[in-house]
Formats: structure tokens, sequence, C-alpha cells
């Protein structure tokens, strides 16, 4: 499924938001890495403006809590392509930059491509942006000002600032993203012992069906239970797989409780599916049916996807005697009808890709790729 994403905003850095809330038991920060599937090219650009470029760098640009960023790329998954880097420049050294000036600071690095190359890639337009050189590798985002009159500190070029406000402030408004994703799946893997690095995946969809879908069919409950991965020394473990809604939060979300009235869940121990609307909406809005499962038609809004194997036949089992986890045939059955449902989806659009094919065979005719239109400044 990751392959038919064709664009994935690749990050790396540390979390601090823990430590600086001071919570119990986390001293250090903790390391991550985020991959982001998006499948156009300008949703991947957003985001990355939207995190902030300035934290790309501690050495200037000091936050409170949040994320600092090492690392940062858009790639292609069809030939592993960097399309972009974020880089911070100069680098130390001496380092020739198309024989012109290169100032401090965080720079969009095109590689052997040019900003124009990626204007015509991505239909954006930076003409205003500063220092603009449609023939530079290079574009300049923020700059590292040591300034009497401004201070010292790392300072957005004024257009990636505009940028970044409207960005934020048309997120707010879903009515202006009628193109753009509204849908993401995020899976988190955990590490199980520290140190070690939180492993971070969203997939953005346009519609619910094909985000719900992804979220049951990928979603690994075997990995869900924290205390039956240590059992098995793995070195993390998945420890929350959720449906989002761009504009108001968690749809759904996979649920491991071990005990009654854990995290609400009033029905049996297992790992459960936890709706945030009602059950009967989430069907209707997702074009899925949900009556087979346990739990269907309760209040907790909470459907039992796997039951836990207990060695003891004690009537109230402690947590110790849960070994492994048993997908319920529900599930299973499911799971089943999804694979198909997404095998004969290819089919069908293969099958249209080849009639399209032999239809101008036949007449013999090409069809002529227009450029498409610029861009708004941004």
């Amino acid at each position: 499924m990751e392959n038919e994403f064709k664009y994935i905003l690749e990050l790396t850095g540390n979390d601090y938001t823990d430590v600086l809330a001071r919570t119990p038991g986390q001293n250090f920060p903790v390391p991550f890495k985020e991959w982001n599937f998006y499948s156009g090219i300008q949703e991947a650009v957003e985001e990355l403006i939207l995190r902030d470029v300035r934290r790309f760098d501690c050495v200037y640009h000091k936050i409170k809590t949040g994320n600092y960023y090492n690392s940062g790329s858009i790639v292609s998954p069809d030939n592993s392509e960097t399309i972009l880097q974020i880089s911070r420049l100069p680098y130390l050294g001496t380092e020739v930059y198309e024989q012109c000036s290169i100032l401090e600071g965080i720079y969009m690095d095109f590689g052997k491509k040019t900003v124009r190359d990626f204007e015509n890639l991505t239909d954006f337009d930076f003409y205003f942006q500063n220092n603009y050189d449609p023939g530079s590798q290079y574009l300049e985002l923020a700059l590292a000002v040591n300034d009497s009159r401004y201070g010292i500190g790392l300072h957005l070029e004024f257009m990636t600032e505009d940028w970044l406000y409207s960005l934020e402030e048309n997120r707010k408004h879903k009515e202006l993203y009628d193109n753009r994703w509204k849908y993401e799946v995020e899976m988190t893997e955990s590490p199980l012992i520290s140190p070690a690095t939180k492993e971070i995946r969203r997939y953005h969809f346009y519609n619910l069906p094909e985000a719900f879908r992804f979220l049951l069919a990928n979603s690994d409950i075997n990995r869900m239970d924290k205390d039956l991965e240590m059992k098995r020394s793995a070195k993390n473990w998945i420890s929350s797989a959720r449906l989002n809604y761009r504009h108001h939060g968690k749809i759904s979300e996979i649920v491991t409780a071990k005990k009654f009235g854990e995290k609400g869940i009033i029905s049996q121990p297992g790992i459960h599916l936890r709706s945030y609307i009602p059950v009967s909406e989430l069907e209707k809005e997702a074009k899925i049916d949900l009556s087979g499962f346990t739990g269907y038609g309760r209040q907790d809004n909470c459907m039992l996807l796997a039951d836990y194997f207990r060695n003891s036949t004690l009537i109230n089992p402690v947590e110790k005697d849960y070994s492994r986890i048993i997908p319920t045939p529900a599930y299973l059955e499911l799971l089943e009808d999804l694979k198909k449902s997404v095998t004969e989806e290819k089919s069908q659009k293969q099958n249209s890709a080849g009639d399209k094919i032999e239809q101008k065979r036949k007449s013999g005719k090409r069809s002529i790729q227009l450029q498409g239109k610029r861009g708004h400044k941004l």
C-alpha cells in the first residue's frame, strides 16, 4: 500500500515535550523518525513548512516544547530519489555555492536540480522569495541573524513567514481544502527499552472509506500489547493506531485493554476498535458493515477485534495470565474481505488503463499534454 503514495516526507529529530514538562521518569529527549505519505507533492511541501523550518537549527532557534529536527527531506518511493532536503548553510569548512555568496540559514536544497525544476514539478511560484534565483539549487527559507537591530537568532524569510501563517490559518477552514487530504492514519512504534527511536508513520487520504479500511488492514494488533512484546524481547511495540480527521481530531483508534473498565472499555479484555463518533454514522460514512463484531451497539462504542489467550482458568485472571492475542473470526473475515476488495480495485484500474491504450492504438490519436498553469504567488 505504501507504494501507492507518490511522495514521502521523512523527518528525524528529538522530541523535548516530556522533558520540558518535567514528566516523571522522562529525563531525556526521545529520538524519533517520521514517514509522512502523500499523494500530492504540494501537500508534502506544505506539511514541511507547517513544521516551522527554524526547528532544524537548535543553536539559533530556542523552543519551549516539541520537536527539534535533525534532517528533513521529500523522496519518491518509486525510485528513492530525493526531491528536496532541508540544509543548514553554509556548512563548516569551505565550499563554493555556484560562485555566489550563500548567507547562513535554512534552505531548500534540490541537489542536482534547480529552483525552476522544482517550480515546474510542483506548480509553486517562488518569484517573491528572498534572493530568488531560478537557476540555483537552493531556496532561502530562514536566515541566521547577528545584528544590533534584530538581535541574534534565526528569522524566517518574510515570504516563508507569510506562507506559514497562511497555512496555519487556512487549515482551520475545511472549505479551503476540498482538493487536499482530509483523513490521516497514524501508527506509532514506541521503544520498549531506552534509549531507542520512536517511529511514526502517517498516511494521508482524500476519503474516509479508504482511510478506515487502511487502518483496519494495516494495524498489526499482535504487537499492540506492551507486556507481551517485552516477553518476546522485542525492541518496540505499536503504542497507537488511529484515524484522524483533519479538522476535528480522532475518528477511531485501536485500543488495548486488559481488564474491565480500563481506558473506559466496559466489555471484556482484548484489542478493541473504538469509535469517537456513533458507530452507525461511522459505518455509513466509511461504507462498511461492523455489525458482526462483539460489542457492536454498546454505549462505549468499542468492538472486539481480538481476545487474550489465558494460561489459567481463573474466573478473575491477573494480567500475567495472558500469553498471546487471538483475532476474532469477525475480524479475520473482515480482513479477508478487505484484501479481496483491494485486489478487485487494482484489477479494475489495470483493465481501465488497458482499454484506454487499446482505444488510442485503434484510433491512431495521441493525447497532447498541456502545460499546467502557474501557481499563485506564495
